[in-house]
């Protein structure tokens, strides 16, 4: 990873040089297709774990979403002193650098708007558990370079209060110089950013945060992005009848199942995998009926699971070792009340009706062996089939 990242400043010379011409071809690296069977999964901040892999809007993070094999990222970004336009989220720098001299914590509030990128660079760095990360605060050019070799589509968020037209366009030049039109979306709580970015450009994909105004969105052909917990369902079929898109915001691992099946065209995530690839699959299990890898505590009768209160049915170690970067996907058909537990969360489903219901999930894990157990609750649970996959990155 480090070799990749000493590359970009090459990268940025040759692009200047040859401006938007590049071995990608125009659209390849696109948005989230409108009623798409699968939807898209979007990096939020990139792949950092709640910082446990990487500091978040790092290139790290970006590298580790690439390696992954992401599609689409979200990235905040936020203005220097001298209007440089940096990956960054926080008005302050206090809770995501350290100083640079001794790696201490930066004691004194610390205004980004305050610093030169000179100033913000030569004295900080990126707080980050791997000493290899705490690097220097990183650009967008250098973040959208990542995203140019890892072929990840951004979308790019005009943190709300900071960006003026100038600034504006200088985002959005940067992006088409390096990226080419059709390969990146901004997204900006602010009415007037988003109407000042669809003047620049009549095609740009655009999403305005926590907005529920459908006459706004028809008129400037703007997305819907509502926080996962402030979805309104009359909103989102008001956009797709209108051809547009939706995206939703930031969703737990453990609700993915219920978020995954509303209708979104894409769904901003913490810590869920991208979409199943079994070109990176160690391990894949389809229990039809017999339920060979998994010790389980109740019956199995024409090839269902059936569990009393407390009893549990858990995966065998099918991976031995630990995963340095892997993820856990599953599929449950079930019925009755019962917890699933991984080694990322613990929560429970509840079915009431007569006919199994399928419930889906995916997580990314680090430096852990994948956990899966499902416990039942009640008296009645019965389990028709898991399918489940282990990838390793």
């Amino acid at each position: 990873m480090k070799i990749r990242l000493l590359i970009i400043s090459l990268i940025s010379v040759v692009l200047v040089a040859c401006g938007n011409n590049s071995s990608r071809n125009a659209g390849e690296v696109s948005g989230p297709k409108i009623n798409s069977p699968e939807i898209a999964i979007v990096m939020h901040r990139g792949l950092c774990l709640e910082e446990k892999l990487a500091p978040e809007n790092s290139l790290d993070a970006l590298s580790f979403a690439g390696r992954v094999g992401a599609r689409y990222v979200e990235i905040d970004v936020f203005l220097t002193k001298d209007d440089e336009i940096i990956l960054f989220h926080d008005n302050t720098i206090n809770r995501l650098c350290r100083n640079k001299n001794d790696y201490s914590v930066v004691n004194e509030q610390v205004e980004c708007r305050n610093l030169t990128l000179a100033e913000l660079r030569n004295n900080y760095v990126l707080a980050a558990q791997d000493p290899s990360m705490r690097r220097p605060v990183p650009t967008l050019r250098e973040g959208l370079l990542i995203c140019r070799q890892e072929g990840i589509h951004p979308y790019i968020e005009l943190k709300e209060g900071i960006f003026k037209d100038k600034t504006v366009k200088k985002a959005y030049d940067l992006a088409v110089q390096i990226l080419g039109r059709g390969n990146f979306s901004f997204t900006s709580p602010e009415k007037s950013v988003v109407e000042y970015l669809r003047g620049l450009d009549a095609q740009l994909s655009l999403y305005c945060d926590h907005l529920e105004d459908i006459d706004f969105f028809r008129e400037y052909n703007v997305n819907y992005y509502p926080h996962f917990l402030a979805i309104k369902q009359g909103c989102l079929d008001a956009v797709h009848k209108a051809g547009l898109s939706a995206t939703t915001w930031t969703i737990w691992n453990s609700c993915f199942d219920s978020i995954s099946t509303k209708g979104f065209d894409a769904i901003l995530v913490e810590d869920v995998a991208p979409n199943f690839d079994p070109g990176y699959a160690i391990f894949r299990d389809n229990t039809n009926g017999k339920f060979e890898n998994y010790e389980v505590g109740g019956i199995i009768n024409d090839g269902i699971v059936s569990l009393r209160n407390g009893q549990e049915m858990k995966l065998k170690e099918v991976v031995p070792d630990t995963l340095y970067l892997g993820a856990l996907y599953f599929t449950i058909e079930a019925k009755g009340k019962f917890e699933i537990e991984t080694d990322r969360f613990k929560t429970e489903r509840d079915n009431k009706s007569d006919d199994f219901q399928i419930y889906k999930f995916q997580y990314i894990f680090h430096k852990d062996k994948p956990l899966f157990k499902i416990k039942a609750l009640d008296e009645n649970l019965e389990i028709k089939s898991v399918w489940l996959a282990i990838c390793e990155y």
